[in-house]
């Protein structure tokens, strides 16, 4: 899924659950989903995903998201990922996670 097939419901969408295999990219998924307040990726296999670019992009309702159980060793690309969001206040990645910011 390329670009953000959501964005025709942006308005009615607060809430996704992500259960998903084999992806390679999640750029702009829920790029300006202003009133997306939560999403649980726990089921989303994310080991092959190479670029989340602008993938939560101006998602400006969205207070918390845990990304624990998510590969990230396969990214090489994240940019933009999170700007915008204005409400992010708790972003949980996997202890042995370590970001280069």
């Amino acid at each position: 899924m390329e670009g953000n097939s959501w964005n025709v419901y942006k308005e009615d969408v607060v809430s996704v659950k992500v259960t998903a295999t084999g992806v390679t990219t999640t750029n702009n998924w829920f790029k300006d989903m202003i009133y997306f307040e939560s999403v649980d990726v726990s089921a989303f296999d994310t080991s092959k995903v190479r670029y989340m670019n602008y993938m939560f992009y101006n998602c400006s309702s969205l207070t918390e998201l845990d990304l624990s159980k998510c590969s990230i060793h396969a990214i090489y690309e994240m940019n933009s990922m999170f700007s915008g969001c204005t409400s992010l206040s708790e972003l949980i990645f996997a202890e042995e996670t370590k970001l280069w910011i």
